[in-house]
């Protein structure tokens, strides 16, 4: 009988703990480290008593310096993200040594303080800001769509197309997990409305759901729906699929140069026979490399020719970004991008570049309607003087009122002013016709306005 329990060594147990750090952390954690014992050596410190005998006061000294004198190979400051980061994987690795926090204890504020001034010293540089990986805009997105990269006919660009479309609809994060992806990760579901859709069925770990106690949500809850066009996702996933060698469980498998002929059996009279002509698979037997699967969106847009080289995570941009664009609440998005929090989503929240071009062309028509000097007013026949009402405003164009035989059927106590239909009104805007209703008008019951560059005379019998 076997044992109940596993039991572990303290290498296993040690290992079991480092496994909770994802890899990219790791990497940051290591680079840190590097970074700084370089400076270490460079000031003639040795690391390994910084390791075991310094203190916090000792520690919060040297990093004093670090933080003010941490320059790139080539001398140059790093950028401000990159200097966050550093202090990022410091902090986890003395957490992890000497259990010290020298981001958030008090122990450490003088080295805190010179790091937010070297911060500010980087934003007077103009190396403050965060980029950001930039939203596919539409033209370059159509650009892709009809290149040959998305070519459905040949193995390399139907996984193209299938990469795009998983890609945006599951909102996945640059390389992860992407190496990893099996076909049994994938299923095809249907909804209440008998609609078909792709989702993944095994929840993955990543960098936001390490699998804490208190995280019980999916990593990925993306679906991506069949459409009615010749381009639906689902009938490409669906293809694709057909065409996977059946010997590797990976999703993303090296396709083949070009459509391999189908394999007929031939019978004694030299004919094909039924059943026995095979669809030979359009990939091999190996997994496409990390490097391969990390650049696809490189490749894609380069020979597409589009207006920038694109990555894997523009696509997760470009998912989030027209998402918010649409109106869906935070919470929605954040089911498919797998964010914790509302606030890592404002990253994403940017103007598009359709809209910068619209508001920099209403700019510049402004500008350009506020240097062209005005047209001189035209000069109009004077006020008909009907002896009330008070002096007609100078600064404004004066109105010419013309007799009309028009009856109108509102009541015969009123006579209106209304814009004029003959020619002489419509080369001269600013003329009106006068309509009544051939009732003598008395001159002492007539009321006159100005509003609007015009003068509007009312009359009331």
């Amino acid at each position: 009988m076997e044992p109940r329990f596993r039991l572990m060594t303290n290498d296993e147990l040690a290992k079991l703990l480092d496994d909770k750090d994802s890899k990219s952390t790791k990497n940051v954690v290591k680079q840190a480290l590097d970074i700084f014992s370089s400076h270490c050596r460079a000031r003639a410190i040795d690391i390994e008593q910084v390791e075991n005998d310094y203190t916090e006061q000792d520690l919060c000294e040297c990093l004093r310096r670090f933080y003010a004198e941490m320059r790139r190979t080539n001398g140059e400051l790093y950028a401000k993200r990159s200097m966050i980061t550093i202090r990022y994987g410091l902090q986890r690795h003395f957490l992890k040594t000497k259990s010290m926090d020298i981001v958030n204890s008090g122990d450490f504020k003088r080295a805190n303080d010179i790091f937010a001034a070297v911060l500010h010293k980087l934003k007077t540089e103009g190396k403050g800001a965060t980029t950001h990986k930039e939203p596919i805009s539409r033209e370059d997105f159509d650009k892709i769509l009809s290149s040959s990269a998305l070519d459905r006919t040949t193995p390399r660009g139907l996984q193209n197309a299938v990469f795009v479309n998983t890609m945006l609809h599951l909102c996945n994060r640059g390389r992860e997990n992407l190496r990893d992806f099996k076909k049994t990760d994938f299923e095809i579901g249907t909804d209440s409305s008998d609609r078909r859709y792709v989702y993944l069925a095994k929840d993955k770990l990543t960098k936001n759901h390490r699998g804490e106690k208190d995280d019980d949500a999916r990593s990925q809850c993306g679906r991506m729906y069949e459409t009615n066009d010749e381009n639906c996702p689902v009938k490409s996933f669906c293809e694709y699929m057909s065409h996977l060698n059946p010997d590797v469980p990976y999703f993303w498998q090296r396709p083949k140069s070009s459509v391999p002929p189908l394999r007929v059996s031939i019978n004694d009279n030299n004919e094909a026979e039924e059943g026995l002509i095979q669809d030979l698979p359009w990939y091999d037997r190996q997994v496409v490399g990390k490097n391969a699967l990390g650049n696809k969106m490189k490749t894609i847009s380069t020979e597409a020719k589009t207006s920038r080289i694109y990555t894997n995570h523009c696509l997760r941009a470009t998912a989030i970004t027209t998402l918010d664009e649409h109106g869906f609440e935070a919470r929605h998005i954040m089911s498919v991008s797998g964010h914790k929090s509302e606030t890592s989503l404002k990253h994403y929240s940017r103007v598009p570049e359709g809209h910068k071009r619209k508001m920099s062309l209403c700019l510049s028509e402004k500008c350009h309607s506020d240097s062209v000097t005005p047209p001189p007013l035209r000069k109009s026949r004077p006020n008909v003087d009907l002896g009330v009402g008070p002096e007609p405003d100078v600064s404004r164009p004066s109105t010419s009122v013309v007799r009309s035989n028009v009856t109108l059927s509102q009541s015969p106590k009123s006579t209106f002013i209304v814009p004029s239909s003959s020619p002489s009104s419509q080369s001269s805007p600013q003329t009106m016709n006068f309509v009544s209703n051939k009732l003598d008008v008395d001159q002492k019951n007539v009321v006159q306005y100005h509003f609007h560059h015009c003068t509007v005379n009312i009359v009331n019998k």
